[in-house]
């Protein structure tokens, strides 16, 4: 896009900006009482005309969102850093309905780099070669592991390294330092996780070579050897790296810190409101929308399981207006 496309893209994206789902709404969707007050503040705020729409809220809210970018560009080179975490979801789902022989059609993310159908096509007839380059090798090996172990999680593992690497390979090469910094902080929240877990279970260091990322912000054999010493270990390490407050999340609960890694997101591209000249706010704002649409769906979903308010506040995330 030229200089003066950006200007008037941008500038579509800030009035839209001021249509997402502020704090107040956010707590008012928390303290309603029943689903049908839930309904009628998503009605209210122009995000649902129906309970249909409510209960395929992500899915409507989606195409909504993808709508409205492709008005603003035919260029969907630069998105590809944002939506290729669906194509990797999509093999996960493609290999393990394989391996344990169902049908899992109705677990794929539509919403993809490419056709959820080529790459069911893929692991079915083994011509993973028939795959983009990015996607391919991990499709293959996640493969033959879950067949030759047996264990689904170490055919995740697989994928989920590769989809960071991929996601850091088309940032860099996107040049826009909000995907870089975004593909650098999903890597790095991403091997945390993974170190945290395994250290937990204490996996040894042949398990973490295997899943840390490599291109977070750790070095990975350093990374890799310290959790495979053991939670005391990696909790000094991360104190030492300056995650002091993380390691206080992980050791009470997991689930905050989940949400201290999405408001983190949140964080990182807020400065993106003030720029509007490159794609840069384009791409915080799908960040952003992805974020609510993450929020109310936890909201939606908690209110219909009884869950309470206490409890979603913990699991919903800062609005990015």
């Amino acid at each position: 896009m030229a200089k003066d496309e950006y200007i008037f893209a941008v500038a579509r994206v800030k009035a839209m900006e001021n249509e997402l789902l502020k704090k107040q709404d956010i707590d008012s969707l928390i303290s309603a009482t029943n689903m049908d007050a839930v309904q009628r503040i998503l009605v209210d705020k122009g995000l649902i005309q129906n309970e249909t729409e409510m209960n395929n809220f992500v899915e409507v809210q989606n195409n909504k969102l993808w709508s409205f970018i492709s008005e603003l560009t035919q260029d969907k080179g630069v998105f590809v850093t944002i939506k290729l975490k669906n194509d990797f979801h999509n093999a996960k789902v493609a290999i393990k309905s394989e391996y344990m022989g169902q049908d899992n059609e109705n677990l794929y993310e539509q919403d993809s780099i490419i056709s959820y159908k080529e790459i069911e096509t893929a692991v079915k007839t083994k011509t993973f070669s028939n795959l983009p380059a990015f996607i391919a090798p991990y499709v293959e090996k996640a493969y033959e592991i879950i067949f030759k172990t047996n264990d689904p999680q170490l055919s995740d593992s697989i994928l989920d390294k590769g989809q960071l690497f991929a996601m850091n390979e088309f940032a860099q090469n996107n040049g826009s330092d909000v995907l870089i910094d975004y593909a650098k902080t999903q890597a790095t929240i991403a091997d945390i996780k993974i170190a945290v877990r395994g250290a937990k279970t204490k996996k040894d260091q042949s398990f973490f070579d295997n899943a840390l990322s490599g291109v977070s912000e750790f070095n990975l054999n350093q990374l890799s050897n310290i959790a495979s010493q053991g939670e005391d270990s990696l909790y000094s390490f991360l104190e030492n790296s300056g995650y002091t407050e993380t390691v206080d999340l992980l050791k009470d609960d997991f689930l905050r810190f989940e949400t201290w890694a999405d408001n983190k997101i949140m964080e990182d591209i807020e400065k993106q409101k003030y720029v509007f000249t490159t794609i840069s706010p384009i791409i915080a704002y799908i960040l952003a929308r992805q974020n609510e649409i993450k929020n109310v769906n936890i909201i939606i979903a908690s209110k219909k399981n009884g869950i309470n308010e206490e409890d979603i506040r913990k699991m919903v995330t800062k609005s990015y207006v």
